[in-house]
């Protein structure tokens, strides 16, 4: 039996050790250095830079790290009392009408707040009312972030001054242009009454998810959502409301994105920055209080179910970073309407975290790891890097109406839609492993509003989607020929990538038998009613046989493409034979099949 370690003794232990013998086992130390040269050996003597990476922040990750990267000790927790969070899923209803009674059936199912959808605060009061009492019966806080013309201020103003939570509006697009900031003079003196009147209620919204889903990095939605609380705090001291007074009254809203651990680190390094802020106003005691959801920038209209693993990965994330309230976006949310199905799967996905993952009794979970802990004060530091420029420009208001931020954010998504057209980030079922056989979700396009001037909502997936909506509407299934040279073995790689590549436009394939010989491919031509091709196979198969292919085919109207790449002058021989492109690894995928669809779309409208 061999041994598996030694004890303090240095004596041999058996693999199987008493209680005693496990608490003296003890390791070789191992120093980093060591692990990177066995890292370095692992990659066959590469660098171990190689495995660094760059984040849309502009902070490298490394493999591996240790104590040492996090200077400061851990980073941000929650307080140590403070462990559940509040499952906030905004209801939605055709009818507004409805609305009291599918809150209350929420209420009944696992739902711990009165939240519903209505950004723009066009409910009627009596609805409100009936959702207010509602809260009030069931001893619920409200969670609800709406529009500042919202009725429902006035009603906690006149009638439920004993309402508990959350009621709140953001401010900041209205103080964007005077015309709109002239009319929160109204709204100013509800909310006024109601904080000298209803003790319990948070009024005051700073809404960081239209940023996120603009297409930001986690570093610009901290700086927005700091810069925003400081704007507030100071606007509302020209209102005769002290510092503390407006603090009391905040929420901080942020969506939650993909990236596991820069979502998790982005919310605890939230903390750290307001808490930075509370103190130079000389705020004690205040709590800090986040909201989040998933978000929308992430979604796709594509393979929507996969919208279901996004949703409880960035749930995951969203509550290991410290959330107090959180909504997870049903799958469906993007199309035209969500289903009661799709609403009882997200907040189901909550109930889950809470109460069979047992996160709601651990306090800071992603506390003390080395990774976390560096990305939380990195973030925090960058953060606050970017406040103290904004301050120096003029302040927030200042930076939006001007465009500076916005433009920023701008170089943000353009970097991650080049990617996502390019590969280096995978849409599962979107950009990579597309189903061609699934049904596209009704409302598929890019039409959002503008939240924010110069903040247009966006979805990553989109340019993906108005492809496969294009090819939908094709008078025929597009199609195209796959001339397999050689056995197999030789043609496989290829003609998968291919086969995925079409697929993300919607565009199926028909593969050929082995073609063995030039004849063999220019008879598929000819045998098949395709009239595009992608010729697939090994590097020597191309030399020696993709240009008697192209000579072979004498059909004009028939285009031929190469799959992977050759050296130029290969290429140049080819494309004079008759060869009309390629598709291959790292290509712009949304350039490339919009010109095979545009050339089915000029048949079909005769252009």
């Amino acid at each position: 039996m061999k041994p598996i370690t030694k004890n303090r003794e240095g004596e041999a232990l058996s693999e199987f050790m008493s209680m005693k013998e496990m608490r003296n086992a003890s390791f070789d130390f191992v120093s980093l250095d060591d692990w990177k040269a066995k890292a370095e050996e692992s990659l066959k003597g590469k660098p171990i830079e190689k495995l660094y990476k760059k984040t849309y922040e502009g902070i490298t990750l490394k493999p591996l790290y240790t104590k040492e990267d996090v200077e400061t000790g851990r980073a941000a927790s929650r307080d140590a009392s403070k462990r559940e969070w509040k499952i906030a899923q905004r209801i939605t209803a055709e009818e507004p009408g409805n609305l009291p009674e599918l809150l209350e059936t929420a209420l009944s199912r696992g739902q711990d707040t009165v939240s519903f959808a209505d950004p723009k605060g066009k409910i009627d009061p009596e609805i409100l009312q009936k959702i207010f009492r509602l809260a009030e019966t069931e001893a619920k806080p409200l969670f609800h972030c709406t529009s500042t013309s919202s009725r429902g201020f006035d009603l906690l103003k006149k009638d439920f001054p004993e309402v508990k939570g959350t009621f709140a509006a953001d401010p900041i697009p209205s103080l964007l242009n005077e015309e709109t900031s002239r009319k929160l003079e109204s709204w100013i003196d509800t909310i006024t009454y109601v904080k000298d009147n209803a003790s319990g209620i948070r009024t005051l919204m700073v809404d960081a998810s239209a940023v996120n889903e603009a297409g930001a990095n986690a570093i610009q939605e901290l700086a927005y959502a700091v810069s925003a609380g400081i704007t507030l705090i100071e606007f509302l001291k020209s209102k005769e409301w002290t510092e503390e007074e407006t603090a009391s009254k905040l929420v901080f809203n942020f969506s939650v994105g993909s990236s596991f651990f820069m979502e998790i680190s982005k919310l605890r390094a939230f903390r750290i920055l307001w808490k930075n802020v509370m103190e130079e106003y000389g705020i004690s005691g205040s709590k800090t209080i986040i909201s989040a959801e998933t978000s929308e920038f992430t979604k796709s209209l594509l393979d929507p179910y996969v919208n279901m693993l996004r949703s409880g990965n960035e749930a995951f994330a969203a509550v290991l970073g410290g959330a107090d309230y959180l909504h997870v976006s049903p799958f469906d949310q993007v199309s035209a309407k969500s289903s009661a199905f799709s609403e009882r799967i997200a907040r189901n996905t909550q109930l889950i975290l809470s109460q069979e993952s047992h996160l709601n009794k651990v306090s800071d979970p992603a506390g003390g790891s080395y990774y976390i802990e560096s990305l939380t004060n990195n973030l925090a530091e960058k953060a606050w890097k970017k406040v103290q420029d904004i301050d120096r420009t003029g302040g927030l208001i200042q930076a939006l109406q001007t465009g500076i931020f916005q433009d920023e954010i701008q170089q943000v998504l353009q970097k991650r839609e080049y990617d996502t057209a390019v590969r280096k980030q995978n849409i599962i079922g979107t950009n990579v492993y597309a189903n061609l056989e699934e049904e596209l979700l009704e409302g598929a396009g890019p039409i959002h509003e503008e939240s924010m001037p110069g903040l247009p909502a966006k979805r990553v997936s989109e340019s993906f989607e108005i492809l496969r909506t294009r090819a939908a509407k094709l008078k025929a299934e597009p199609q195209a020929g796959l001339i397999l040279l050689g056995n197999i073995k030789n043609h496989k790689a290829r003609a998968d990538f291919v086969t995925g590549f079409l697929a993300a436009g919607g565009i199926g394939v028909l593969p050929s038998p082995e073609c063995m010989t030039t004849e063999d491919a220019a008879r598929f031509v000819k045998e098949s009613n395709a009239d595009y091709f992608i010729i697939c196979g090994q590097d020597a198969d191309y030399v020696s046989m993709a240009g008697e292919i192209l000579s072979l085919i004498k059909d004009k109207k028939i285009i031929v493409d190469l799959a992977g790449k050759l050296n130029d002058g290969e290429m140049g021989k080819l494309k004079s034979s008759g060869l009309d492109g390629n598709l291959y690894y790292g290509q712009n995928m949304i350039e490339k099949l919009d010109g095979i669809l545009s050339r089915w779309e000029a048949d079909r409208y005769g252009k």
